[in-house]
């Protein structure tokens, strides 16, 4: 399994399970690949499938509770964005539409917000800044 795949035929699941079941097939596929690196939507997947497990809730809950709000980020959403449209081509025509990829990619390609707020993200990433989430140290780690 990898980023090739049809992430659309989880949907009738519960998103959380859908998360899960990704998670472990991959898991299964990736058996025995060792010392290769590669970028993947499904790392994310798997990252917040971890953190559903634990947190006993979706990855959305968990972003909105341990990010969006300490840092008061109020334009955060998930999905694409009211304002954002993207275009496709059929047949030499380019058309105007708001296609997102499957919510159960939200962890790697589905966090919208305004640039203001993703600044009071980046800004709790500088030295001499007292974060409001995690430590200086694992900041620093990260």
């Amino acid at each position: 399994m990898d980023d090739d795949n049809d992430y659309w035929d989880y949907e009738d699941d519960p998103i959380m399970e859908q998360r899960e079941e990704i998670m472990v097939s991959a898991l299964k596929w990736r058996m025995g690949i060792t010392g290769m690196f590669s970028y993947a939507n499904l790392h994310y997947l798997v990252a917040a499938a971890m953190a559903e497990k634990i947190e006993g809730k979706p990855f959305e809950e968990i972003m909105k509770e341990k990010l969006f709000e300490p840092l008061e980020m109020e334009t955060c959403g998930f999905g694409p964005h009211n304002d954002a449209w993207g275009h496709i081509i059929r047949n030499n025509v380019w058309f105007p539409t708001q296609y997102d990829s499957s919510p159960v990619l939200h962890p790697a390609n589905g966090v919208h917000c305004s640039v203001p707020d993703y600044g009071k993200f980046l800004v709790m990433q500088f030295e001499g800044v007292n974060p409001k989430i995690l430590s200086r140290e694992i900041i620093r780690e990260l």
